[in-house]
């Protein structure tokens, strides 16, 4: 279900955030940093404190598994977009 929340948002973060910026040739660096963190604040904010809590104890640092796999996601949406242009 994490995993799952993680891409929803990730793809959230896309649609409403990133391909605007990208359309307007302004990703930038800091743009990157800040996709990263509205979808990282997007997850937590879902879990809740309580959600956090109980996902820290079951995978140790939950911040760490929430940034792999944002990062994962981010790659898989890379890679599918463009398969779907080319």
């Amino acid at each position: 279900m994490l995993a799952s929340t993680i891409e929803t948002c990730v793809i959230a973060t896309n649609q409403t955030y990133v391909n605007n910026l990208k359309n307007k040739d302004a990703f930038t660096l800091e743009a990157q940093k800040e996709a990263f963190e509205q979808t990282k604040n997007a997850v937590l904010a879902i879990l809740g404190e309580e959600g956090q809590n109980l996902l820290n104890q079951i995978y140790g640092d939950l911040n760490i598994y929430i940034m792999k796999e944002i990062e994962k996601n981010v790659n898989i949406q890379k890679n599918s977009n463009k398969s779907i242009t080319a």
